[in-house]
């Protein structure tokens, strides 16, 4: 009878269903765990993975932490201490990696200490009060850039990047994006026209990452800041991947066939 036959065969099915489903929890374990020793040892670069070990850790999660470390070519302890006072997270090591990650997290921990509320508030809205900041310092440095002081430009440009790259970590990061993108373009622009060619490189280079598509005018500048520093392939290859991401537009076409035009010259 089928009945008979279900229940002859229930305690393997059972059997069946708890090996599926010990397996898959010991799958998402190790996920769990590889990501956590991962984040610990990849700002050392020293993270290697290989399928010989994956097999030994799917057949044994519980040596998950140890395998890895045996994997390991090097292991280096890192010297990291918490003041008892502060709360500060400090270290000895020479790995500016990992002196960035804690000089974050430090300011991070300093921004929610001065909050009135045990938690951070929400990303929206912003600090009104620091846009209008920004947007003012902002300005001041156009005016200053149109009358000519381009140095006291560039000071105000400074100023409005500073009070940006300072906003509370919890609001919108896209936000601060657009503000620096700005800024730096403008300071590069400043630098360009005092020929400080290799200081504009660097703040319209700047100005690219933290905002790389509708960021035409950083795409000209540093490839302008290249060519008057006589660095031809390098200017050529980075307008050319300005016209990947803006398309045709004009000035970065027009300074492309400036680049290739001189480049043909003796």
């Amino acid at each position: 009878m089928p009945w008979a036959k279900a229940v002859l065969n229930y305690p393997k099915a059972r059997e069946e269903a708890t090996t599926a489903l010990r397996k898959e929890f010991t799958n998402r374990t190790l996920s769990i765990q590889e990501r956590i020793v991962k984040v610990l040892f990849v700002t050392r670069g020293d993270y290697q993975k290989d399928s010989a070990s994956q097999e030994v850790l799917t057949s044994n999660p519980t040596q998950f932490q140890t395998i890895i470390m045996e994997e390991l070519e090097t292991f280096t302890q890192l010297p990291i201490r918490m003041d008892p006072t502060s709360k500060a997270v400090s270290t000895t090591s020479s790995s500016r990696a990992l002196n960035e990650e804690l000089a974050t997290l430090n300011s991070l921990h300093k921004a929610l200490l001065t909050l009135e509320s045990p938690v951070p508030p929400p990303p929206v809205p912003v600090n009104q009060k620091r846009s209008a900041q920004i947007t003012k310092l902002r300005e001041s440095g156009n005016a200053e850039f149109r009358k000519g002081k381009h140095q006291d430009a560039i000071r105000y440009y400074g100023l409005g990047l500073q009070m940006a790259l300072s906003r509370p970590l919890w609001e919108p990061s896209g936000l601060v994006r657009d503000e620096v993108a700005g800024l730096y373009a403008n300071r590069a622009q400043a630098h360009m026209a005092l020929q400080n060619w290799v200081e504009g490189s660097v703040d319209a280079e700047a100005s690219v990452e933290a905002k790389k598509a509708g960021n035409a005018k950083a795409w000209w500048r540093k490839g302008k800041c290249l060519l008057e520093m006589g660095r031809l392939d390098e200017a050529k290859e980075w307008v050319g991947r300005g016209l990947e991401m803006e398309g045709n537009e004009a000035d970065l076409v027009g300074l492309l066939k400036e680049i290739t035009e001189k480049m043909k010259k003796p």
